[in-house]
C-alpha cells in the first residue's frame, strides 16, 4: 500500500517533468521586432538577419542569417556614413576660403570614407540568434558597439593627424633647402594623410550618441592645401617640346595649369621664385600589326623624354618619361591614337612625377 507521502513525490516529480521544457524555453527577445533593452540604440547599432529552417541544414540557416544580419548593420551604418559625408563635404565648401573640394580630393575623401568605415564594420559581432518555432524562422542578431568603434576610429584618426603633421614638417625642410617639387612631395602626402583623419572624423560622428560638430574636421586638411597652392604659385614653367608633340604641348600646359603652376607666358608669373625649363622630344613608332580573333590593326607607341631645368642655376632637376600605346587601320590612324593616349597620360601623371623628383 502505497503512503500519502509517497504518492505526493510522484506528483512533484511528474509535476517537474512536465514543466521542464516550459522551463527551459527561450523567449522571443525584443531584437526581434524593434528597440532591445539589452542593447540600446545609445550604445549599439544593430542588425537582424532572418532565414528560414525549412531549407537547407542549421549550420547553413545560421551562416545565411548571420550575413544578413551583418548586410543588414553594414546598410544602416553606411547610409549613415553618407549622410555625414554630404554634411562634411557642404561645409568643407562653406570654410573660410570658400573654396568646394576639387575632384581629385573629393575622390581621395571618398576613398578615404571607404576604407574607414570598412575598418569599423569589422568590429561587428554576432551576439544572439532565436529560432521561432511557429514560423519556421531563424533570426541572428548583430551588434557595433558604439564605445568600442569609437575608440578604434579615435586612434586611427590621431595616426593619421600625425603621420600628416610630419609629412608637413619634411615638406618645409624642403622648402629651406630649395627643393620645391619635394617640398610639394610630402605635402601632398600629408594632404593625403590629413583627408584620412576627416574620413575617421566622419566615422566618429556617426558612432557618437551627440554627434560631431566638426569644428577640427577639415581644418588641417585647409592649411595644408592653402600650403599647397601658394607653394605651387611660386613655381614659373617654361615647355619646350619639339617633334610631333604640339598637342601633347598643350596637354603638358593644361596639366601644369589645373595643378596651380604658373606659365612663363603669364604675366602674373613674374612675382614666382622659382623657374624652371621642361623640355623634351615627342617621338611615334610603329611596333607592327595588332590581331585580335578576325581583327587587324596596326599598333603604334608614342612617348615624350622631358628634362626638368632650373633656370636659375641652369642644373638638371630631373626627367620625366611617358609612353602609351594606340592601334588604328591605318598609320595615321594609329599614330593619333597612340597621341591622344600619351596626352592623356601626361595631364594624369605629370603632377605626380614632377613632385616626386629629387627623392
Amino acid at each position: 500500500m502505497k503512503t500519502p507521502h509517497f504518492s505526493l513525490l510522484i506528483v512533484l516529480i511528474s509535476s517537474i517533468g512536465l514543466l521542464s521544457p516550459l522551463a527551459h524555453a527561450k523567449k522571443q527577445p525584443d531584437w526581434i521586432d524593434g528597440p532591445s533593452k539589452e542593447y540600446p540604440s545609445k550604445e549599439y547599432f544593430l542588425g537582424v538577419g532572418a532565414a528560414s529552417t525549412e531549407k537547407g541544414v542549421l549550420s547553413q540557416q545560421r551562416e545565411l542569417a548571420e550575413n544578413r544580419a551583418r548586410a543588414e548593420i553594414a546598410k544602416i551604418f553606411q547610409v549613415e556614413v553618407q549622410t555625414r559625408t554630404e554634411e562634411f563635404t557642404q561645409l568643407s565648401s562653406e570654410r573660410p576660403s570658400g573654396k568646394k573640394m576639387n575632384k581629385t580630393s573629393y575622390a581621395s575623401f571618398v576613398d578615404a570614407i571607404s576604407t574607414a568605415t570598412a575598418s569599423v564594420l569589422e568590429s561587428v559581432q554576432l551576439t544572439d540568434h532565436y529560432t521561432h518555432t511557429k514560423d519556421k524562422t531563424l533570426y541572428a542578431l548583430a551588434v557595433l558597439h558604439r564605445p568600442k568603434g569609437m575608440a578604434l576610429v579615435q586612434r586611427h584618426r590621431d595616426q593619421a593627424k600625425s603621420r600628416a603633421a610630419s609629412k608637413t614638417e619634411a615638406a618645409n625642410e624642403a622648402v629651406n633647402s630649395g627643393n620645391i617639387f619635394l617640398a610639394l612631395k610630402y605635402l601632398n602626402e600629408a594632404l593625403k594623410h590629413s583627408r584620412e583623419a576627416d574620413a575617421y572624423s566622419t566615422e566618429w560622428a556617426v558612432l557618437s550618441p551627440g554627434g560631431f560638430t566638426g569644428h577640427e574636421w577639415d581644418s588641417i586638411t585647409v592649411a595644408i592645401e592653402d600650403q599647397i597652392i601658394k607653394l605651387s604659385q611660386k613655381i614659373r614653367f617654361q615647355v619646350a617640346i619639339g617633334g610631333s608633340g604640339e598637342k601633347i604641348k598643350r596637354n603638358v600646359l593644361k596639366a601644369l595649369t589645373e595643378a596651380g603652376y604658373r606659365l612663363s607666358t603669364d604675366p602674373a608669373s613674374a612675382e614666382a621664385s622659382f623657374s624652371y625649363l621642361l623640355e623634351g622630344e615627342t617621338d611615334v613608332v610603329e611596333k607592327g600589326d595588332l590581331y585580335v580573333g578576325t581583327y587587324q590593326a596596326l599598333m603604334a607607341q608614342a612617348s615624350l623624354d622631358m628634362t626638368v631645368k632650373n633656370l636659375q642655376n641652369q642644373e638638371i632637376v630631373g626627367q620625366v618619361n611617358f609612353a602609351a600605346n594606340g592601334n588604328g587601320k591605318t598609320p595615321e590612324a594609329a599614330t593619333a591614337e597612340a597621341l591622344r593616349q600619351l596626352g592623356n597620360q601626361i595631364e594624369k601623371n605629370l603632377i605626380l612625377r614632377l613632385t616626386g623628383l629629387g627623392d
